[in-house]
């Protein structure tokens, strides 16, 4: 959606996927702001650009919705606690994106 904007005119019907695309859309958007920034607007043109927006907005989203969902839990009234992490499709596993850990398996709390 995000390099090609006319796709989304079809989710329009279904809120649901619609709330969803729309919100992945904003993260896209800031890591395509990012890559400009880094790496000049000519990153815009390398072949491996929508793998870059697609992993990067990944490892974005898992905090950010674990965060977002954590604040609508009321702490006083009750002991849930959010944790986030993506699976691994190559190796079938549990990474929370960590930076500076070793430990790289598994769920971790929301930053």
């Amino acid at each position: 959606m995000f390099r090609d904007p006319s796709g989304y005119l079809s989710l329009t019907s279904r809120y649901p996927i619609r709330i969803l695309v729309d919100r992945l859309q904003i993260v896209i958007h800031a890591v395509a702001l990012r890559a400009d920034q880094a790496f000049g607007v000519t990153i815009r043109g390398h072949p491996r650009y929508r793998d870059l927006l697609i992993e990067t907005a990944i490892a974005i989203n898992a905090p950010l919705a674990a965060h977002t969902l954590q604040q609508a839990i009321d702490p006083d009234k009750s002991d849930l606690r959010t944790v986030f992490g993506v699976y691994v499709l190559s190796d079938r596993t549990v990474r929370p994106p960590r930076v500076g850990s070793d430990d790289v398996k598994g769920l971790a709390p929301p930053p």
